[in-house]
């Protein structure tokens, strides 16, 4: 989902946001991406589009910075509550 970072600073700004599921809050960003504003390329578009299904669990690789995971690959992989496809049975 889109959300407002850092409100009242400098940085404040709309980013896409995402919820792991040990419950961090991170930023997120095609790397190589803009890091500030819409990502415009076809990359950051298809990112837009799965965050844009708010509640859906996507599998993302990268690198965490500062609270900023910097995406290389991503993929849908259900809706929240549904197991993921390497989950477990539970």
């Amino acid at each position: 989902m889109r959300t407002d970072i850092a409100p009242g600073s400098k940085s404040e700004r709309e980013a896409l946001v995402l919820e792991t599921d040990d419950g961090r809050v991170l930023s997120v960003r095609r790397r190589g991406g803009p890091a500030y504003g819409i990502d415009e390329s076809v990359e950051g578009a298809s990112l837009a589009a799965l965050a844009a299904g708010g509640g859906s669990r996507v599998a993302l690789t990268g690198t965490v910075l500062a609270g900023t995971l910097l995406a290389d690959a991503w993929r849908p992989i259900g809706l929240q509550g549904e197991a993921a496809p390497d989950d477990p049975p539970e």
